[in-house]
């Protein structure tokens, strides 16, 4: 910035040492002039400066202030006002400034309170149902995007609050309480038997009308545990029928762990009263065949031959009608 002399306005420069009447005001020397009654000066002296109270709330106008923790403003003349920055208080209850006190958590708790009661009640009347195979997981590996889905249900959402959701599946061939600890490890979030449900779930509403029921589908002797769960009083699985009668199925090669699993009866002797398809198969020439012999037979007893199939055969049941589904095998492009 251009700098100006005194001659530079027309007037004489002033002597050294000379100081103006209005130099008295900025004065430090800790004593105020005061006129009397003559028109002359008293000297009281004072303790501190006059405007000592005042000069913290002063600006002083500089040529080249220092920038650095200031905003700068600009007056008439071009120069550079500083003004000091006045701390501003965080919105978190963690942080804590130099001159502040910490924020209360009330004040979080009176921003959630003072937001839309639409929103909150839009929230808390949601709830949520997802498949389980391409849409949480594929095969035994979660799909990303899922597990932080199912994170922000769970509370982990800027309400703070639990969005219900369910998980269906086509699948099973094993108990919800196996399925659902299978699944809360794969998606690294608990998930209960009250939010699943799995294809042959609803038949457990069949229990209180069948008695004696011919189970198929699924792993192992799995299904038949499933079944018992239900509450089916009498189950029965392939195996116990090749047991008591291997000829069923002649190409099935029945195992001594087989036998062991079985529980084998005179079959000849018990009437069925439904045939429950609980999952896919994985014996399809046995559980073919013991399904054609029983809708065949008179009044769902074995090797016996209806006159009449269609009025006297005994109800089927199955959990789903898929004929494909999605495997890990990604198979040809």
């Amino acid at each position: 910035m251009p700098r100006f002399d005194d001659a530079d306005f027309g007037v004489e420069p002033a002597p050294p040492g000379a100081r103006s009447p209005r130099d008295a005001r900025g004065s430090t020397s800790g004593s105020l002039p005061i006129p009397n009654e003559a028109g002359n000066t008293v000297e009281i002296p004072a303790t501190r400066s006059s405007i000592s109270d005042a000069a913290q709330f002063m600006h002083n106008l500089s040529l080249s202030p220092s920038m650095r923790d200031r905003r700068g403003s600009r007056n008439s003349f071009g120069t550079s006002l500083p003004i000091p920055r006045s701390p501003r208080v965080s919105r978190l209850s963690s942080v804590r400034m130099a001159d502040a006190s910490s924020v209360s958590r009330d004040l979080l708790a009176s921003q959630v309170q003072d937001m839309s009661k639409e929103k909150v009640a839009a929230a808390k009347n949601m709830a949520f149902a997802f498949d389980i195979d391409g849409v949480l997981a594929h095969g035994n590996h979660a799909i990303p995007e899922a597990k932080e889905a199912l994170k922000m249900l769970n509370g982990d959402n800027e309400l703070g609050i639990k969005i219900p959701y369910i998980l269906l599946t086509n699948g099973g061939g094993k108990t919800e309480a196996a399925r659902c600890e299978q699944l809360s490890e794969i998606l690294e979030v608990p998930i209960s038997t009250d939010q699943f449900i799995q294809s042959h779930t609803p038949m457990q509403a069949l229990s209180e009308y069948y008695e004696t029921v011919l189970v198929l589908g699924g792993e192992g002797q799995k299904i038949r545990e499933v079944a018992e769960n239900y509450g089916f009083k009498n189950v029965v699985h392939p195996k116990d029928i090749l047991a008591w009668d291997p000829t069923v199925s002649p190409w099935r090669t029945f195992t001594a762990e087989d036998r062991a699993e079985a529980k084998p009866r005179d079959f000849s002797k018990i009437k069925f009263d439904a045939i429950l398809v609980f999952a896919d198969s994985r014996d399809y020439a046995t559980d073919m065949q013991l399904i054609i012999d029983l809708l065949l037979a008179e009044d769902g007893k074995m090797l016996t031959r209806a006159k009449d199939p269609v009025s006297s055969r005994i109800p089927i049941y199955f959990s789903q009608g898929d004929l494909l589904m999605p495997t890990d095998h990604k198979g040809p492009p």
